[in-house]
């Protein structure tokens, strides 16, 4: 936080002239109400205090401060020739009512404006981009004008740059006011590092690597503001506060008040699917997944997760992943991860992935992925086939940007997200002869999320969400398509329920602030996908043509932070479903 030094009230102190005598008249024990005419018209446009009622017995006492507050008042909007024309006391036919006879004057205009530089070093000089000589005179103007001095000097590297008014003169004869402005710079400020109050298992060394701080840093407000986001997007801490500069013994460092994250944190998220009838009925399922993170666990910015899925009987999913940023202090980032898919009993996808990433700056950073997966088919001739054993190799490249004002419950900002990958296919299973001659096919696949966040009143935010998926190739299965639907993707339907080669969904979210981390929301959802023929079936196992690939789904719940963590709950009703029979996901996010 800069420190900024402002001395514009001293403009506001007049000698107040001696408003002549008036007439004494009988002591009255009551106070009278005073009625405000400024030039002539009644106004309710007085100053703050005890000028509503006059005591008859005493009106040059408030005449006198009547005046003084009158000039203070009006003088901000640049009337500095107010004037009290006459104060009329009650008369025996009202003797509750006085009136108030106020003149304002001309308005004043900004006159010639000097700037002195009290030079410590070499400071510019300050700019001319911001004129206000002729213009009408508002307290207003001359704040915002002393504020962009400010603020230019800081940029410059002057973070404690005091301004203040040493001359203020107006002049009655051409209703102008001069200024002449005192601008102290002081010394430039360079960091010689940073400090913290909050670390636990993190050393200032590392964040100092982390962060490009060198004791030859400028100290302005775009690194003050770029040293807080690299903090806060390490993914590290839960709180990072606004900087300040700390100056002892001669050095300067930018000191932030952070909370680490705890080095452990536990996701549970539970759905409860109603039994819907039809003939592919499972009853009332339970569906849920578990997610593990372990921060810091070899070196310092690093990352292991373990999650298992279950999103419907007899389909499960493993993933267990490593990733570190910011490897040696620089900003390259790297990781794998494993993850395992068990389709019943028909086949298994298993992935092997290897990324890194460099950060452009501290909301962008460029992605790379290369990863080989391996499909295993069941070869029971009692089986449909609905998938055939094979590799597929991918490398990719993508886009990542993030910047939102909290990691748990933002409310501006946005993050956008696009990958690319290509890749070949082969196919090993001796199966394939029946549907396909071409063993190796090449893939390429697309994948984009955008969600921007709108603060529209206090308490008050909306989020879109738009994600969308391609798969560009030929003689696809099963296990090449993606999944998606459920609580995490779109809501109301069944965990991965659908299975695309293109997809498209978005939806709108409003939520209602309970707390600063905590909230109430309501959604509505929208999207549509679709999908080449297998190359295992004869024609595309839909019904309904078109309208039975649009979806849609709508819902409400609550995301709520305590003590132990962030628990939630939402019920979504789909297209597909009435309100009676929704789906319920509750969730709990522990840290420990």
């Amino acid at each position: 936080m800069y420190v900024k030094f402002l001395f514009l009230s001293t403009i506001l102190l007049f000698t107040v002239t001696d408003v002549p005598a008036l007439p004494s008249y009988p002591t009255a024990d009551d106070q009278a109400e005073v009625i405000w005419l400024i030039d002539g018209e009644p106004s309710d446009d007085f100053p703050e205090g005890d000028l509503n009622s006059v005591n008859p017995s005493d009106p040059d006492d408030y005449s006198n401060r009547a005046l003084t507050q009158l000039k203070n008042h009006f003088s901000r909007d640049g009337y500095f020739d107010v004037q009290i024309d006459s104060l009329q006391l009650p008369q025996s036919g009202n003797p509750d009512e006085a009136v108030l006879h106020v003149s304002l004057g001309d308005r004043y205009r900004v006159g010639s404006v000097s700037k002195e530089v009290i030079r410590y070093d070499d400071p510019p000089d300050p700019p001319d981009e911001f004129p206000i000589e002729g213009a009408l005179w508002d307290n207003d103007l001359i704040e915002d004008y002393i504020a962009t001095l400010i603020t230019f000097y800081e940029d410059e590297g002057y973070p404690l740059t005091q301004v203040s008014i040493d001359r203020f003169s107006p002049n009655p004869e051409n209703q102008e006011v001069d200024l002449t402005l005192e601008i102290m710079p002081g010394e430039r400020a360079y960091a010689d590092g940073l400090s913290f109050d909050g670390l636990d298992r993190l050393s200032s060394a590392w964040l100092q690597r982390v962060t490009g701080i060198s004791d030859s840093t400028l100290i302005t407000p775009e690194v003050m503001q770029r040293t807080r986001q690299k903090l806060d997007q390490i993914g590290m801490f839960d709180y990072v506060s606004e900087p300040e500069i700390q100056i002892q013994d001669g050095s300067s460092r930018l000191h932030f008040d952070v909370d680490e994250l705890p080095a452990t944190s536990f996701d549970i998220l539970l759905g409860y699917m109603p039994d819907r009838g039809g003939p592919e009925g499972d009853g009332n399922t339970i569906v849920g997944q578990a997610d593990l993170e372990i921060r810091n666990i070899f070196t310092q910015g690093s990352t292991m997760r373990m999650a298992f899925e279950r999103m419907e009987p007899l389909v499960t999913r493993l993933d267990l992943g490593y990733r570190r940023e910011w490897v040696m202090g620089t900003p390259i980032s790297a990781g794998g991860q494993f993850d395992f898919l068990q389709q019943d009993t028909t086949y298994q996808v298993r992935n092997l992935k290897v990324d890194g990433g460099y950060r452009l700056s501290s909301t962008t950073s460029i992605e790379t992925t290369f990863r080989r997966q391996n499909t295993s088919a069941n070869v029971n001739p009692d089986l449909p086939i609905r998938a055939l054993d094979g590799t597929s190799t991918f490398a990719g490249a993508g886009i990542r940007y993030r910047n939102i004002d909290d990691r748990y419950s933002p409310t501006t900002g946005v993050e956008f997200r696009i990958l690319a990958e290509t890749g070949w296919r082969r196919i090993t299973d001796p199966r394939a002869e029946e549907f396909t001659l071409d063993e190796n096919q090449r893939r390429q696949r697309v994948e984009l999320s955008v969600q921007p966040y709108f603060n529209l009143l206090p308490r008050h935010v909306l989020t879109f969400r738009l994600n969308g998926f391609y798969l560009e190739g030929s003689d696809f299965t099963e296990s090449d398509m993606e999944r998606f639907g459920g609580a995490r993707s779109l809501r109301g339907y069944r965990e991965d329920q659908f299975l695309g080669s293109r997809i498209a969904w978005a939806d709108t979210e409003y939520r209602y602030l309970l707390a600063p981390r905590s909230y109430a929301f309501a959604f509505g959802a929208l999207g549509t996908y679709d999908r080449d023929p297998y190359i295992t079936e004869d024609e595309l196992e839909q019904t309904g043509g078109t309208d039975a690939n649009l979806l849609y789904s709508w819902g409400v719940g609550f995301s709520y932070a305590t003590p132990v963590g962030f628990v939630s709950f939402s019920y979504a009703i789909s297209r597909d479903s009435s309100p009676a029979d929704g789906l319920v996901h509750f969730g709990v996010r522990s840290r420990f």
